[in-house]
């Protein structure tokens, strides 16, 4: 555990929200029939980029325990896990694609992945969320895609700044 820090963190995200979105969802309607929005999307935004930094640590080995966290996840909440994991595969796939790609020092990388991933992830997650009904409205909205991708993006250019001047100082 103390040998990939970050894919541990990622893992125990990735429960948290199973857990949090089941027993504490903290659903917001909006205005006109626009879906529904939680502040859970802002949380699992800065968790996303702890993806990043598990591929940095375990190369491709990392989709190991991203499958055992969403395991968990599936005795949790079965169809938020189906969720999670079609958004995490379709963004990670994305992500993997950009940040594999782009010949940059990784937090460029990150961010530059994130901008791509990150409206693919929100989208593909709040979709599939609905189709399954996990929720008794529809959850889907423009503002929560918007939401989620600006969280993630938000947490990429954190990363992405401390990286900066972190570089500056050397």
């Amino acid at each position: 555990m103390y040998k990939y820090p970050y894919t541990a963190l990622y893992c125990v995200a990735v429960i948290l929200a199973s857990l949090g979105l089941k027993y504490f969802p903290l659903m917001v309607m909006l205005p006109n029939g626009w879906g529904a929005w939680t502040p859970w999307t802002l949380a699992v935004g800065f968790w996303f980029v702890l993806r990043d930094f598990s591929q940095r640590e375990m190369g491709h080995y990392v989709l190991i325990p991203m499958a055992g966290a969403s395991m968990i996840g599936a005795f949790i909440v079965p169809q938020l896990a189906i969720a999670g994991v079609t958004a995490s595969a379709t963004s990670e796939l994305t992500d993997w694609l950009v940040y594999n790609f782009i010949k940059k020092p990784f937090h460029q990388r990150v961010l530059i992945s994130s901008l791509f991933s990150a409206f693919v992830d929100s989208t593909v997650f709040l979709v599939v969320a609905d189709y399954f009904q996990l929720f008794p409205f529809p959850i889907f909205s423009w503002a929560g895609v918007l939401t989620g991708a600006g969280a993630k993006i938000l947490a990429a250019l954190f990363i992405y700044y401390y990286y900066e001047q972190k570089l500056k100082a050397v």
